[in-house]
């Protein structure tokens, strides 16, 4: 504070509403077909019949495909696949195919990230998804423990 002025100086107002322009932050650029051009906004494509089979297809084949990119660190694109098939088999009342993922998955070899998600993504519809749902999180639990204690109860916080 200088000498002689009384009052520190008032904050400037916070804005509410905010656009930040792609160009001028690349990383927005990885949004895909999920952004707007100039704009923050998340949209999603609207819901095709079939869709949901279409983004899994078998489900050892899906899960290898996330084991690869789960093996080549890639977080975003495995978090990526995670959600948008979780969601589309969810929103297709598909808790089949769900539990088959949740039941085969191997936690060794996701990601802490991508198994998150898997809880994230799932947890709206556990009640048609509680014996393998449980027995994901008991698996992924176990794991945190080994290898990230000090972390274990906060990442799986409000999850199970």
């Amino acid at each position: 504070m200088k000498s002689g002025s009384a009052h520190p100086r008032e904050p400037a107002p916070v804005r509410q509403v905010f656009e930040l322009g792609s160009m001028r932050y690349p990383a927005r650029c990885g949004l895909g077909t999920r952004r707007r051009e100039e704009t923050l906004e998340v949209t999603r494509e609207p819901r095709e019949a079939g869709r949901a089979s279409d983004r899994v297809g078998g489900v050892q084949g899906w899960l290898e495909k996330l084991y690869r990119l789960c093996a080549e660190g890639k977080v975003d694109p495995a978090i990526d696949m995670v959600l948008d098939a979780m969601d589309d088999l969810i929103a297709a009342s598909d808790l089949t195919r769900c539990n088959e993922i949740l039941a085969r998955a191997d936690v060794e070899r996701l990601l802490d990230e991508a198994s998150i998600a898997l809880l994230m993504e799932t947890l709206r519809a556990k009640t048609g998804l509680l014996p393998a749902r449980s027995d994901f999180y008991r698996r992924i639990e176990d794991k945190l423990r080994r290898q990230r204690a000090s972390e274990a109860d906060a990442l799986l916080e409000g999850l199970r």
